[in-house]
């Protein structure tokens, strides 16, 4: 995980993991050079020094190392995505290595409390640029006009079904009048869950235009019940809890600066040296040596910050940001 989750500390309304510029007060301060940002670092210290941060965690950059441990039963809890990791990624994959296990209880979500606070639980939104799809200019109309056709029917009820979910009406399930589905898969007896027999990506280019949201899982007959049980009661937790959820800064992360887009946020150099620090660092200096960094990138860091202070508006609310944005507020 990245930076073993140290953001969890940040104490403003905005929140990603990306550790760059923050706006407190009308003003963009840089995140690695506050207190918070140290005392987080220095919580994930402690818990790596004791072996409770997995010791190779530093090194597993790809992210398989410690899934796999984890369904071999030698990983004690991961920080995932919960539920694009309940079904056949960890449940099943569970089964396939050890039968005896109970299936529901190969994977549970944790939910862990701020630091300090055990009432306060926080997610955070993402900016969603993964998601979006680009047309090259120079694709003629006719080709374009195409595409959104085809995009076009991917959101239809057939496009669902048959990209989305269940397949084909007639072959793959059937529908009843009050619109119930019901899927003529085989079920694989050891996991509960239908046999998919179709492509796993089959529903990729539907997925990077989705607009529907997730609402449509909370029914999903293409996961056993037990899977979808559990990730209901994962959404209602945080449905529960709205007003913890941390927004992504917009006028930040999209508008256009010279310096900035020249010399970027310092996600990468802060990453490596927390990671540095984190597994190499004396934790009775550590204070004293990313102080003492910090103080040797600020030269680098000012001119961005001065860039972006000179913005003519820093959001104080996330709420503020959104109907800036939405009144046009972005035009560079």
């Amino acid at each position: 995980p990245d930076i073993f989750g140290i953001y969890q500390t940040d104490p403003g309304p905005w929140g990603w993991e990306e550790p760059a510029f923050q706006a407190i007060n009308g003003e963009y301060i840089w995140y690695p050079s506050t207190e918070t940002y140290l005392d987080g670092l220095m919580i994930a210290k402690d818990l790596y020094d004791r072996g409770i941060i997995w010791k190779d965690n530093v090194i597993d950059t790809g992210g398989t190392m410690y899934s796999e441990l984890y369904r071999a039963g030698q990983m004690g809890a991961v920080q995932a995505r919960p539920m694009s990791n309940v079904n056949k990624s960890n449940r099943d994959a569970m089964l396939e290595i050890n039968p005896d296990l109970d299936r529901e209880m190969c994977w549970r979500p944790a939910y862990v409390s701020n630091p300090g606070n055990p009432d306060m639980f926080w997610s955070k939104t993402a900016t969603c640029f993964w998601s979006c799809i680009g047309l090259s200019a120079r694709v003629s109309d006719s080709l374009m006009i195409r595409f959104l056709d085809y995009q076009e029917w991917l959101h239809s009820d057939e496009g669902k079904d048959i990209c989305g979910y269940y397949g084909l009406e007639g072959k793959d399930f059937t529908r009843a009048a009050d619109g119930t589905i019901t899927l003529n898969w085989q079920i694989n007896q050891d996991t509960g869950s239908p046999v998919d027999p179709y492509a796993s990506y089959r529903g990729f280019f539907r997925q990077l235009a989705m607009l529907d949201g997730i609402d449509p899982v909370r029914n999903l007959v293409t996961m056993s019940s037990s899977d979808v049980q559990t990730y209901n009661d994962h959404m209602d937790f945080y449905i529960q809890r709205l007003d913890t959820i941390k927004a992504v800064d917009y006028i930040q992360v999209y508008t256009s600066l010279p310096t900035k887009d020249r010399l970027g946020t310092f996600v990468q150099e802060v990453k490596a040296k927390a990671i540095d620090m984190l597994a190499n660092a004396d934790a009775n200096t550590m204070r004293d040596e990313w102080t003492a960094w910090v103080a040797t990138m600020l030269p680098k860091v000012q001119p961005v910050l001065d860039e972006m202070n000179a913005l003519p508006y820093i959001p104080d609310t996330p709420e503020n940001m959104y109907e800036f944005v939405r009144n046009g507020g972005i035009q560079n």
